[in-house]
């Protein structure tokens, strides 16, 4: 009986339950009922997910006298329908966002890349023809398409370009924003065009949609783009949207400014004749333009005067006066540090003279922004976070100028390990330094950030031109340097192509002869196989090298004796313009030679003697004994021992200087 009284009461549970549930007015109403779209997320249609399908859903209509339950979908954007899909059987329609994009580029007026207002519903119609539809259901669908680029304009239609105020500032360009691929970041690059010329680029990789210059920049920047100097110029500037899937950018239209530039060349020296010498520019102390920043001159100059009176100097482009163009400052200001050393400045240019106190100077001209910086120098010091005695920031390594080689070199050989921080300060003092970079030192630069590796060098700051540099020569000479390239048929082999050998460990010498011919590309020296030393400038037959940079050595196709200093960073090639063999046979009698004939093709150099047995000769150039090649057949050297010829007869002799690593020679009997 229990059983059955827990039943009754789950029943009588259940009936009470349900007597308390709230009935919809329409549960038992046969009345029509239009279909209801379900809610939808919003479309987004770019190149990652084009692959994507979209599906619009509805729940369906009832009570709809209809011979079959299809449904008409349409999509609705601003006051325009379309018909996306008909004669629906399902409560769902599903399709690619490739083919729903292609629907909407072709039934709305839409906004490239941009996003988009858009409803959806869903119709169905019964036997007499009325319609029911749902209510519309909104959501939002971004479109990828075709890159919008951005609209240029430009601040100004035209400038003329002021050279008394080149670091005035200059808004020249502003843009609209761009629409490029959904979600990605866009940067912005800024070019221009001088008629038909390349585009030059301005600046890259910024987000402002705006571009400022100073007037100088912009006089350069033109000049370079192919403008003309002292000229009005149309100058085409364009700005182009980047971005990770468009990395070179969609560009801007292009607007058009006229520019009128100003003269920006410079002499290539200044001599700066004065008390110290006689005022006579042809013997005065010279500086030559930088190679790397325009207008800029400066290197180390001896000032003292004879008496030890103030010194006076102009500038003058030319080694004569009459020629014109001398110049000086009104405005010079001599500050004086500790009673120990001077510094000037001027910014003023004039017909006045230059006068400081008597002594040894640092000197940079900018005559760009007509400015002049002097610093009295006792010597300079490496100082950095260096081991050993020069640890810490605490002491520095005083440096000692060389007047012939116009170098400063570290009074002692110093371990440096990779990544140390230094500078070159001047006089013990933190008020004068350079920095920044070995290769391009500043006066007044940050740290310098040393990026060779571990091991003990000789520094040497190199002052020959106004471009200031560091050179850090690890002081464990190798055996010989490779002087790579692609001369007589040689391919750029840094181990294998022909050296120049060392002689003197200590100065750090190196010499060698080579054949060069057909190099379009010319050379490099190259230590230990991985160290590429280039020249920086090149004066005749001498070349400044920079050891891990600088450019490719050229030289005219020729036979040459090189004389290489990796201490002080030159290269000097001395043309062999006669090449032949001096020895103990008859017609030399070791004092005349008899010449060689070269063979273009093979480029070697041949003659044919005869010889008597025990006969001793060597290869000897311009007919001068500081230029001599002897020793054994497969490894020439410079001051080799005689050859020796043991069997007495004619022969041919072939010397070869252009193959292998090495010169070498062979000696065939006819």
């Amino acid at each position: 009986m229990k059983l059955i009284r827990n039943i009754f009461a789950s029943v009588a549970a259940v009936f009470a339950v349900a007597s308390c549930t709230i009935v919809p007015e329409d549960t038992f109403s046969t009345a029509p009922v239009a279909p209801v779209m379900s809610a939808h997320n919003d479309i987004l249609i770019t190149t990652a997910t084009v692959g994507e399908d979209v599906t619009f859903a509805w729940e369906k209509a009832r009570f709809i006298d209809a011979e079959a339950y299809v449904y008409d979908l349409y999509i609705t954007v601003g006051e325009t329908d379309a018909l996306l899909a008909n004669d629906v059987v399902n409560t769902y329609f599903t399709l690619s966002k490739t083919d729903f994009r292609t629907f909407m580029k072709e039934n709305f007026e839409l906004e490239q890349n941009s996003t988009h207002a858009v409803s959806a519903r869903v119709e169905i119609t019964d036997a007499a023809g009325e319609v029911y539809a749902s209510d519309p259901l909104s959501f939002k669908v971004y479109v990828y398409d075709d890159a919008v680029p951005s609209v240029l304009s430009a601040e100004i239609a035209e400038v003329v370009l002021d050279k008394d105020n080149p670091s005035g500032n200059l808004d020249l360009l502003n843009w609209t924003e761009p629409r490029l691929v959904y979600g990605e970041d866009v940067t912005y690059k800024v070019t221009l065009k001088v008629g038909a010329g390349e585009e030059n680029v301005l600046s890259e990789g910024g987000y402002d949609m705006a571009y400022s210059t100073t007037v100088d920049a912009l006089n350069e920047a033109v000049i370079a783009a192919g403008g003309a100097e002292d000229a009005e110029v149309e100058v085409n500037f364009y700005v182009y949207a980047c971005c990770p899937t468009i990395p070179d950018g969609v560009p801007s239209n292009a607007v058009t400014v006229k520019i009128t530039t100003y003269v920006a060349t410079f002499s290539e020296q200044y001599y700066m004749p004065g008390s110290y010498q006689s005022w006579s520019p042809a013997t005065a102390a010279v500086l030559k333009v930088s190679s790397k920043v325009k207008g800029l001159y400066q290197g180390f100059v001896d000032l003292t005067t004879a008496d030890g009176a103030d010194v006076e100097f102009k500038f003058c482009p030319t080694d004569s006066w009459d020629n014109g163009g001398d110049f000086g400052f009104s405005d010079v200001t001599v500050t004086t540090y500790g009673g120990n050393y001077a510094a000037a400045t001027a910014k003023t240019p004039a017909s006045d003279n230059i006068k400081v106190p008597s002594g040894f100077y640092y000197v940079k001209l900018n005559k760009k922004f007509n400015t002049l910086d002097m610093i009295q120098l006792e010597y300079l010091e490496l100082i950095g976070g260096f081991t050993g005695d020069y640890a810490g920031w605490g002491k520095g390594l005083k440096m000692t100028y060389n007047a012939d080689t116009k170098s400063w070199t570290a009074d002692e050989e110093i371990a440096i390990s990779k990544g140390t921080e230094f500078k070159v300060r001047f006089n013990s003092d933190w008020t004068y330094s350079f920095g920044t970079d070995m290769d391009a030192l500043e006066f007044g630069g940050g740290n310098i950030t040393f990026a060779k590796n571990d091991a003990t060098y000789m520094v040497i700051l190199n002052a020959a031109t106004s471009d200031l540099s560091i050179n850090a020569v690890d002081v464990n000479m190798p055996d010989y340097l490779v002087v790579a390239g692609d001369y007589s048929g040689h391919g750029w082999n840094g181990t294998d192509d022909m050296r120049v050998n060392l002689y003197d460990s200590s100065k750090g010498l190196y010499r060698g002869y080579i054949t060069m011919y057909d190099a379009p590309y010319g050379f490099k020296f190259v230590k230990n196989g991985s160290v590429w030393i280039g020249q920086t400038s090149v004066d005749g037959f001498t070349y400044s090298l920079n050891e891990g940079g600088g450019e490719n050595c050229n030289i005219a196709n020729g036979t040459y004796f090189w004389n290489v200093d990796i201490i002080n960073m030159t290269a000097v090639a001395t043309p062999l313009t006669k090449v032949g063999i001096i020895g103990s046979f008859a017609g030399s009698g070791w004092g005349s030679d008899v010449e060689m004939t070269f063979n273009s093709e093979t480029l070697t150099y041949t003659v044919e003697q005869t010889f008597a047995a025990g006969d001793e000769w060597k290869f000897r150039f311009n007919g001068d004994w500081g230029y001599n090649l002897g020793g054994s057949a497969d490894a020439l050297a410079h001051d080799g021992s005689n050859i020796k010829i043991e069997t007495a007869g004619t022969y041919v002799v072939t010397l070869d200087m252009a193959h292998g690593s090495v010169p070498t020679y062979t000696c065939v009997a006819k």
